[in-house]
């Protein structure tokens, strides 16, 4: 008896107060991500300071990325990821074209089969991606003069790691050979 008391008051609870509740956790996220997105400019701000950079240069949505590869890596390396970049896209483009075309049903093998190869391609440019990004990571570290298992700090706990980039005793020493 008491065991549907207490779950028809939990219940009741739920009801009245999971408005205000989802309210509060949106306000709380959107606030957490203001503040880490301002923490990580100013820290990226810093960055470039120390590697002799104008700081408003991390502004700038792909020019700050185009940056870092000057900063960490070889600036060839920002071209060969923004062609792996476009590639994704394009190959979702078309996937998404043909599906929304054919659908799965009226589609003919070689239909599906540019749909399944798109996706299949889709996906090895995000891998490509992922692994340029943790290259990208392991140079930024070591231009730094961090070990390169600092890298997995940065790719982890990125607010942290790049705190400590930034405002430790690190100094810039620029791009290590590969």
């Amino acid at each position: 008896m008491y065991a549907v008391l207490a779950e028809d008051v939990v219940l009741d609870f739920l009801a009245r107060y999971a408005a205000q509740f989802r309210i509060a956790l949106e306000i709380t996220a959107v606030y957490f991500a203001l503040v880490s997105g301002i923490l990580m400019v100013i820290v990226f701000w810093k960055l470039y300071k120390k590697a002799g950079y104008p700081g408003w240069k991390c502004l700038l949505p792909v020019y700050n990325i185009y940056n870092q590869f000057n900063i960490a890596w070889k600036p060839g390396r920002f071209y060969l990821f923004l062609f792996w970049f476009a590639m994704f896209f394009v190959s979702t483009f078309i996937m998404f074209t043909y599906f929304k075309s054919y659908g799965l049903a009226a589609a003919t093998p070689v239909q599906l089969g540019v749909m399944i190869g798109t996706a299949a391609f889709s996906v090895a440019c995000i891998l490509v991606m992922i692994i340029m990004s943790i290259r990208l990571l392991i140079h930024l570290a070591t231009a730094f003069g961090r070990e390169k298992s600092f890298a997995w700090g940065l790719a982890a706990f990125p607010i942290v790691f790049f705190l400590l980039l930034a405002f430790g005793k690190t100094r810039y020493i620029g791009p290590q050979n590969d």
